[in-house]
């Protein structure tokens, strides 16, 4: 243990919440609004459906999928039409399948909050003087995903804290985040493809402000990555960013992020710069494609 933490790059302490909070080996959900400091789960029990009314019920999944008249979306259910979300054997098993309906968006997506419904209601994340927010994961995505943006699977994939700037019909809000995501090989051209650090505020620029390519991970196999988001008495905001234990990125913010919330997911969204500027093509999945997750957690340490 204590080799691991020496090569880790990180503090002991930090090491172990990280370490225990991607355990597979427990067999415990504990997602209680009344312990508001701490969201894990090891998915070792089947999706429970959230109350609309109650805020924050763990967990909501949105499926987005073309269907025999056109656009489709599903909320808490295991599959809708090409896009999947469900409890597999002790995982939770997010898919995106070749499309019976090509031309749509598909994701697949889970969220603390109902997408679409909560930009304006207060979300749980933020990280105060000595406790800042660390969020952890153990995952793996089936053999089309390469974290230098080659391979055949399509759109992206964020695993990020964010302001949910979502309608009911589409974006109401610029994006501010905080995490990885993963692009395709067509993203941009090319230009902006593969396995990536980033902290986004559209409020300040459109560009990110941060990225760091992580292109050497090794997505079709379990890894953990996590990042610490704090702030110190100043009220400057600082993320670090690890994969498995090891520092991998940091940045400090010159504007501090608001409170926010978790997403993550899997889609067939390839970003472009078109003739009309900014553009979205959705691909269509030339097989399944898949990403997997053992165990999630947030804390507030």
């Amino acid at each position: 243990m204590k080799s691991i933490l020496r090569k880790a790059g990180v503090g002991s302490v930090l090491a172990l919440l990280i370490m225990a909070m991607s355990t597979t080996g427990v067999n415990a959900l504990i997602i209680n609004l009344s312990t508001p400091n701490l969201v894990f789960d090891n998915f070792s029990a089947p999706f429970q459906t959230p109350s609309p009314t109650a805020n924050q019920s763990y967990w909501w999944r949105t499926l987005k999928s073309g269907g025999p008249t056109g656009f489709s979306q599903a909320e808490n259910v295991d599959c809708n039409y090409d896009a999947c979300l469900a409890q597999v054997n002790g995982v939770a098993k997010f898919t995106l399948k070749p499309q019976t309906y090509p031309g749509s968006i598909m994701v697949s997506d889970l969220t603390e909050e109902r997408n679409g419904y909560s930009y304006n209601t207060p979300h749980r994340w933020l990280p105060t003087v000595g406790h800042p927010i660390l969020v952890t994961s153990t995952m793996k995505f089936s053999s089309g995903y390469k974290a230098d943006g080659t391979g055949a699977a399509v759109g992206s994939h964020p695993f990020w804290l964010w302001n949910n700037p979502l309608g009911p019909t589409g974006y109401i809000a610029p994006i501010q985040s905080i995490g990885f995501n993963w692009t395709d090989g067509q993203t941009f051209g090319g230009f902006f493809t593969g396995y990536k650090a980033t902290v986004v505020d559209n409020t300040v620029s459109l560009n990110p402000l941060y990225v760091a390519d992580l292109p050497t991970v090794n997505m079709n196999d379990w890894f953990v990555p996590s990042y610490l988001w704090s702030v110190d008495s100043q009220g400057v905001q600082n993320v670090k960013f690890f994969i498995n234990l090891q520092k991998v990125g940091e940045y400090t913010l010159t504007q501090p992020m608001p409170a926010l919330t978790l997403e993550l997911s899997i889609d067939n969204q390839s970003a472009q710069i078109g003739a009309n500027g900014y553009e979205i093509n959705f691909r269509n999945p030339v097989s399944e494609q898949n990403m997997q997750i053992s165990s999630l957690s947030i804390a507030r340490i």
